[in-house]
């Protein structure tokens, strides 16, 4: 699993940047995010675009390739599947609550 995530995450860089940008957008708007390569002028603009390489997300200076991010996900999905599969349906999952 370690290794389908870390290859998940390589086929999609700037995904966790971007992620953590919109989840925390409300600081960055009033320049207090965490990443100070974001400026506030930059979550203004992004565009989506559909030409030879598929559709494509442009926002924060960096570009995600909806094909490609599909596939990445598919193929971690399925990591996680198969991992699942092969874990006995009665076995008990430890939370530490009670």
């Amino acid at each position: 699993v370690v290794t389908a995530l870390k290859e998940f995450d390589s086929a999609i860089p700037p995904l966790k940047k971007m992620r953590d940008v919109a989840e925390h957008i409300d600081d960055y708007a009033i320049e207090e995010g965490r990443d100070e390569s974001v400026e506030r002028g930059l979550l203004e603009v992004s565009s989506l675009s559909d030409g030879e390489d598929g559709l494509v997300l442009e926002w924060l200076g960096h570009k995600i390739n909806a094909d490609k991010a599909l596939n990445a996900s598919r193929k971690l999905f399925d990591t996680l599947r198969n991992v699942q599969q092969k874990v006995p349906s009665d076995t008990a999952i430890k939370t530490g609550k009670k």
